[in-house]
């Protein structure tokens, strides 16, 4: 396989099962201790031995028991795996073996026999003599892949067995391990097997067996994945590496002098081979295994190894997966056998909080009344935090806080609860006032999901391991994702984005903008030397093959299939062949990179195309050395004739010169590195133009004269309808002739127009209807609107029928009033980072001011790039597409590249500040021939890798900025960091004023004042728009495809999302906490806890008092020093995507679960869509409470003078006499001084209790009472 890799080495090799070097017997801190032990080789490892572990023979073999060589044997086990599929499969865990080896192997067998539970197991012995006699027809491994679970378990120590079972896409069930091999240490419980406990295991197949068939697309997707981790991972090129480097390892580590002794006799394959001559299975085996000839490819390089914090990270979550699994089974057992929940339902659990005032004497503070219905199984349970019980349902109540639980069931009588050390979080007041409480609790036995559900969280073959995250203290049901990271409790109050942890610090990636500086055309510093400053020149040969002339004929009919290789180093690339042509014409450009220049000669070679052999007709040579440099803005080089045959004759005309990306050639160029792709015309740079958009207004007002299907049983039902293009909406029916609905409808339009479609219906039954007529409007006669100041008039249209068969006697006609909206802007974006917002009407443009500046992007590259998760591609060909405004840019696409350089400028025009630039980058799928229509309906969707914003306010005139922004995708395993996107920005402002200016008038044009449009209106129509958009821009060369322009324009934004919703409520809370912290602050100055500043803020309230003059100068001057103080904390680079922010760095897969669900109609589980309404409906409540506070409020407010009650409100009317009297009578200046003076008193001259004007508000009647 390697030859002349392999060291002369001496070595030890143990070829029985168990370990024989234990770490028992060999200590090193004894005195008289043997050390070091000896370097032994074996099959397997122990946590207490010592030991090489190295491969089975099993991977060549095992005649004796007819197990075929490992390649021959995966491939006929995949062969076996096609021919039933997983649900077709027996819903039963399968286990045939020798059970005679070990003690566990003979408990496990009487799990078939047990009474106490269900058989869904099928156990079967091996007997391998019987077996041998009826030549092996019943052990064929490649015929065993009959069941959804297999189990695995070992024998004396480990098993060879485990790669088979693990590649049979069953589930397989690994009863717990002692010893280990050299694959298997790094697969993960829950994503690439089902752990097992040792003891006791007869209940937890059972439970794993029942679990899978309630999920069984869970259970289908782990089973996969461990068939893959098999197939990709144990090829025997990677077998044959590991076993080279660890003999390269060892051989560097010996020290010995290897001699041969003088008897030895050399053994090799074919001495081993030849003397078995009776073609039994030793030879066969034999046959098979052997290497004919060394590997063409090099030894692939080992990962390198973890280091000691992810080593541990990844150990822990081995041991936290079956942990859990442990408890799910645990959970289970007490739901079958000990736990009733009828039992519970009368149960109530009361806490109390007192506070101890002295040794005798204590005041409570609260209490939470928890339901009996409430208590979950342990791995159901998670931290909550209760709000006590409040003496008044009042937001002015003066008790507060809240007490956090974990409530559970277990069969346990002393359970292992751990005490979390909580890191301390911020004090967040709860606005839950509820008497008792409820848990949303969700199906605690046996959940069920679809066949079409997926898996929450998706993973690559090869774990990778990452820091442990805490889940969200939610109910979550009994069924585990594949591969949920290890978790205990985790706050739930909306204070902190980031969750609290057990004394853990995860070390999140990082996820923060980084500056950068790299060597740009210009200059880090220069202002603007040419076309592309921004981006680092990159050199590249182009060679145009213009067209050819006069070719020779070779063939002996007399024709000629030209084409044209051009050859450089191991590059090679060709032109499109012409069908017996001897002067075709080409056109085509190529572009090798120089960095990737592997010859100093260019060739550019004739050929003939033939059914057998291509043949040679001429060739020319170009030595590098003399081809001449272009540097834009030089005019193009000139093509020139250059003789192919000296003898036969024939020209070509073309072009060789150095140039970079800056040449015009650049665009339209074939790229070396994409010479082997099937659709070439995918990998160029190209721009797009989104087409103009318009709003048509369309109100249907009345027909006339509609002529029906006679029919006494039932009126005349016509409804219209109105299509254009995909887009179609209905009015109501109305049951006459002559009808009249007075309906408004908006859709929208882009250029070039389609007809407008408007027919009369009649619904005859349901679903069955009839057509009364049509009528096709063209959009270029439909009159166009720019403000609201023009009346468009209404107009009679008549229909067209296309089977009339009734007699008419009139005309039916329909009126409309169509027209197009030229003052509005037709939102393609979401309004928070639209690019533009400038009218669709050209005469509206051009009335507007001209641009305020340019915006500058040079697309640098991209680093660090992930292969995507379905395992269909080992690479990425990435490119990025930007958009701003109406343009559209597309680079080239890098093929085969983690590290992709681009190196591309481009410009726009700004004429808004408060735009948004959105740059995207992608996997592009079409290269070897994809769906390539762009429509985004193939199987070949280009990949989403992230994408990056930067809103033009935020940058500074005339800087470069140059930055690597990191891609983040939130998928349904979480947040993931795809790669480093590196850009350099710059705005450069024409005219300050005209910016300045921009910032004080209207956002939108002024349609939008005018006549605004709903908001749900506008939801509909930016899907309309963004349709359209993808509709037309998908008929490109090459299209740009409708998954790009969804996710560019964020087209799914307005759907659900918890993590969303969570994250808009702590936004709101930090734009009130400054308005909080003030109150808490006034607050403090009452109480004089510091009598410093209560007495500055006194003296401060007096000055206020007596000259009320200098508020507002003083406001505005401290608002202005306020800035001038935050200057030196602005930020230095723009803003990116804050996972803290958005809760996505740390979020429960059930929530992204639900925010990737398909909406409308749920893909889930009933269950799962009931326990997230449970969800929703708790939330409601508490909002529902608020609500009901606050209103309570304001109708006391009423209650003052609606006499209501009657006392309350004389009362409030003698009040209000007496200080009108007082009032007037009292100087303005003077009762503020008081007022203030007697709300800032101090503690000693104030009252525990509330004051009276606020016991006499409490007291007023409300509506609460009203309601049922």
């Amino acid at each position: 396989m390697y030859p002349g890799q392999v060291p002369d080495l001496e070595l030890l090799f143990f070829c029985h099962d168990t370990p024989i070097i234990w770490k028992k017997d060999f200590r090193k801190q004894e005195p008289n201790a043997t050390w070091p032990p000896p370097p032994l080789f074996h099959y397997c490892g122990h946590r207490e031995a010592y030991g090489i572990v190295f491969p089975d023979w099993s991977f060549w073999g095992w005649p004796e028991v007819n197990i075929k060589e490992w390649n021959k044997l995966s491939i006929a086990i995949r062969e076996g795996n096609k021919r039933i599929k997983w649900e077709d499969r027996e819903p039963y865990a399968y286990w045939k073996g020798n059970s005679h080896v070990s003690l566990e192997r003979r408990n496990l067998m009487t799990c078939n026999f047990s009474d106490k539970y269900d058989p869904m197991v099928r156990l079967y012995d091996q007997d391998w003599d019987k077996e041998k006699e009826i030549g092996y027809k019943s052990s064929n491994l490649e015929d065993q892949c009959t069941h959804r679970y297999k189990i695995y378990i070992e024998g004396r120590s480990w098993s060879v067995s485990k790669k088979y079972i693990l590649a049979c896409d069953s589930m397989t069930l690994l009863i717990k391990p002692e010893y280990y091999d050299f694959f298997a240490r790094s697969m993960v419980p829950l994503e690439h097997y089902w752990p097992i406990k040792s003891q006791e295991n007869c209940g937890d197949l059972k439970f794993a067996v029942e679990w899978g068939n309630n999920n069984t697309e869970k259970a289908q997707a782990i089973g996969r994945q461990g068939s893959e981790y098999m197939m990709k991972n144990l090829d025997m090129k990677y077998v044959y590496d590991y076993m080279l480097y660890v003999l390269q390892g060892y051989g560097k580590l010996m020290k010995l002098n290897v001699t041969v002794p003088k008897n030895a006799t050399e053994v090799c394959s074919e001495t081993m081979a030849c003397p078995i001559t009776d073609g039994g299975l030793i030879r066969q085996c034999m046959d098979d295994s052997l290497v004919m000839s060394p590997s063409v490819k090099p030894a692939c390089d080992l990962p390198p190894p973890y280091g000691d914090d992810e080593l541990k990270r990844f150990l822990d979550k081995q041991e936290w997966s079956e942990i859990e699994v442990e408890k799910w089974a645990s959970d289970w057992k007490v739901q079958n056998n000990i736990f009733q929940e009828k039992d519970l339902s009368n149960l109530v659990l009361e806490a109390y909080v007192y506070n101890k005032t002295s040794n005798i004497t204590k005041s409570c503070l609260g209490k939470i009344r928890i339901l009996g219905t409430a208590f979950v199984p342990y791995s159901e349970a998670v931290g909550l935090h209760y709000p006590l019980e409040k003496e008044k349902w009042s937001v002015f109540s003066a008790i507060r806080g809240e007490l956090a639980l974990k409530v559970f069931v277990t069969d346990s009588p002393s359970p292992t609860v751990l005490n979390p050390n909580l890191n301390p979080t911020k004090k967040v007041t709860s606005n839950t006032r509820h008497k008792s409480h409820n848990i949303p609790s969700t199906e605690k036995t046996k959940p069920s999901l679809r066949r079409n559900q997926h898996s929450p969280q998706q993973h690559s073959p090869q774990p990778q391991p990452q820091p442990l995250q805490l889940l969200q203290n939610q109910p979550q049901p009994l069924q585990p994702p594949p591969v949920m990271e290890p978790t205990r409790f985790q706050t739930a109050r909306f204070g902190s984005p980031v969750a609290s942890t057990m004394g853990f610090n995860p070390n999140l990636p990082d996820y923060s903008i980084k500056e950068t500086n790299p060597v740009l055309g210009g200059g880090k510093g220069a202002r603007r030397t040419g076309p592309n400053d921004l981006v680092e020149p990159m050199e590249f040969l182009f060679i145009k093959i213009v067209k050819a002339r006069n070719l020779p004929t070779m063939d002996l009919t007399g024709g000629l299939d030209p084409y044209i290789q051009v050859k450089l180093g191991n590059f090679t690339a060709k032109t499109k062949h012409f069908e017996k042509n001897q002067n075709p014409i080409w056109n085509e450009v190529f572009a090798f990179s120089k960095s990737n220049q592997q010859s100093n000669v260019l060739e550019v070679i004739l050929m003939d195309k033939d059914l057998i052999k291509d043949d040679f007709v001429g060739l020319i040579r170009f030595d590098l050395n003399e081809i001449p440099t272009r540097v834009a803005p030089d005019s193009p080089l000139a093509p020139e004739w250059y003789r192919v045959n000296h003898e036969k004759g024939g020209e070509v005309m073309l072009a060789v010169w150095f140039g970079t990306q800056a040449d015009e050639a650049f665009s339209d160029a074939t790229y070396s590195d994409a010479l082997n792709a099937v659709n070439k015309s995918s990998v160029r740079s190209k721009i797009y133009h989104s087409p103009r958009l318009w709003y048509l207004r369309v109100n249907v007002i009345e027909a006339q004269d509609l002529v029906t299907v006679p029919d006494r049983t039932r009126f005349p039902n016509p409804y219209v309808k109105i299509q254009l293009s995909n887009q179609m909406v209905r009015t109501k029916p109305s049951q006459s002739l002559n009808p009249r609905w007075n309906e408004e409808f908006t859709l929208v339009a882009a250029e070039p127009f389609e007809d407008l479609i408007v027919s009369i219906e009649d619904r005859i039954a349901v679903n069955r209807e009839e057509t009364l007529g049509t009528i096709r409007i063209p959009i270029g006669t439909i009159d166009r609107r720019i403000d609201d100041n023009r009346n468009v008039p209404n107009r009679w249209f008549s229909l067209e029928f296309e089977n009339q068969r009734r007699v008419r006697f009139a005309t039916t006609k329909l009126l409309l009033n169509v027209c197009l909206e030229g003052g509005y802007h037709v939102l393609d974006e979401s309004t928070y980072y639209s690019s533009d917002f400038r009218p669709s009407m050209k005469e509206q443009l051009i009335r507007q001011q001209p641009s305020i500046g340019v915006l500058e992007l040079g697309i640098l590259r991209v680093e660090g790039l992930n292969i995507s998760q379905d395992g269909k591609k080992e690479t990425v060909d990435a490119y990025c597409v930007a958009k701003y405004g109406t343009k559209w840019v597309r680079t080239r696409t890098v093929t085969d590249s983690l590290n992709p350089r681009y190196n591309e400028q481009y410009t726009w025009e700004v004429y808004e500040p408060a735009t948004v630039i959105t740059i995207g980058v992608f996997d592009n799928n079409q290269i070897n021939g994809g769906n390539g229509n762009g429509n985004g309906n193939g199987n070949n969707k280009d990949g989403k890798i992230g994408k990056v914003r930067v809103r033009i306010s935020t940058l500074e005139s005339g800087r470069i900025y140059t930055n690597s922004y990191p891609l983040l995708v939130l998928r349904p395993s979480g947040v993931k960091k795809m790669g480093e996107l590196h850009l350099a920005i710059r705005f450069s402002c024409t005219s300050m004023f005209q910016m300045l200016l921009q910032y004080w008038k209207p956002l939108l044009p002024k349609m939008h004042y005018a006549r605004p449009l709903k908001v749900v209106q506008q939801e509909i129509l930016r899907q309309h728009a963004v349709n359209l958009v993808a509709a037309r821009l998908s008929r490109a060369e090459p299209p740009l495809r409708k998954e790009v322009i969804e996710y560019i324009s964020d087209s799914n934004s307005h759907f659900w999302s918890m993590r969303k919703s969570r994250a808009n409520l702590f936004r709101l809370r930090s734009v009130f906490s400054g308005l909080l912290g003030t109150g808490e602050w006034f607050q403090d100055i009452c109480r004089w806890k510091k009598p410093v500043a209560s007495t500055a803020v006194h003296v401060i309230y007096f000055a206020f008092v007596c000259l009320p003059e200098m508020i507002l100068p003083i406001m505005s001057l401290c608002l202005f020093m306020f800035g001038v103080w935050n200057y030196r904390l602005r930020p230095r680079q723009p803003p990116h995507m804050d996972t803290r922010l958005s809760f996505a760095d740390n979020i429960h897969p059930e929530e992204l679960s639900e925010e990737f669900d398909t909406f409308p109609y749920s893909s889930q589980d009933p269950g799962i869509v009931k326990m997230r309404y449970e969800r929703l409906r708790s939330i409601a409540s508490r909002a529902q409470t608020v609500v009901g506070d606050i209103a309570g409020q304001g109708e006391r407010v009423q209650a003052l003078l609606s006499w209501r009650d009657p006392r309350a409100t004389s009362v409030f009317m003698v009040l209000c006499l007496v200080s009108s009297v007082v009032l007037y009578v009292v100087p303005f200046k003077v009762f503020v001084l008081l007022a203030g003076i007697y709300i800032m008193r101090h503690p000693r001259f104030r009252r525990k209790t509330p004051p009276g004007l606020v016991n006499f508000f409490r007291r007023l009647p409300a509506k609460t009472d009203c309601m049922l």
